[in-house]
């Protein structure tokens, strides 16, 4: 499915939005996309918790699970938030970036306050909400939200230095 991405026009001051602030932005991104999974990916563990911990403020009718290595009875885990067809939040630090087929993933909100992360991790995120979309389930687009990157030319330029084109080039105009 066609890929859109999304970052705050106010990258340097991400960092200053509160963790309300920025689980209302995903959600009104969510809402606008239909997204019912999303992935959000924290720099810590201990980051993820505390996330997680607002976020389900804001998100009060979803499925909140949290994928780290240490075991938590607050949150549902990952198998849950897999087999769920309904609407989930899936908080992880540093997991989850390559490999995982998550059915239904249509979203991914990077919160980990990375601005430059490397082409490669930004190209295998964003491949995860990237697939499309298996039995009950319908999705137009996968969405990336960066809340930290340094504008969005800059999120173009990961694309392309992993396609080894040159900087500043964006094929897909």
């Amino acid at each position: 499915v066609p890929l859109r991405i999304y970052w705050c026009k106010l990258a340097r001051q991400a960092s200053k939005l509160s963790s309300r602030g920025k689980a209302k932005i995903t959600l009104t991104l969510a809402k606008k996309h239909k997204s019912r999974k999303i992935i959000v990916w924290c720099g810590t563990i201990k980051h993820c918790m505390e996330t997680a911990a607002v976020w389900t403020k804001v998100f009060p009718e979803w499925l909140i699970a949290v994928d780290t290595s240490k075991k938590s009875s607050e949150y549902a885990r990952y198998d849950d938030f897999v087999a769920t067809q309904d609407k989930a939040l899936l908080f992880c630090a540093a997991k989850h970036r390559e490999g995982s087929d998550i059915p239904g993933l249509s979203m991914g909100v990077f919160v980990d306050g990375v601005a430059k992360r490397g082409a490669a991790v930004f190209v295998q995120c964003a491949g995860r909400v990237l697939r499309r979309a298996c039995q009950g389930y319908t999705k137009d687009v996968g969405v990336i939200l960066d809340l930290h990157a340094d504008n969005g030319l800059e999120l173009c330029d990961r694309l392309g230095e992993y396609l080894r084109l040159p900087t500043g080039l964006i094929p897909w105009e």
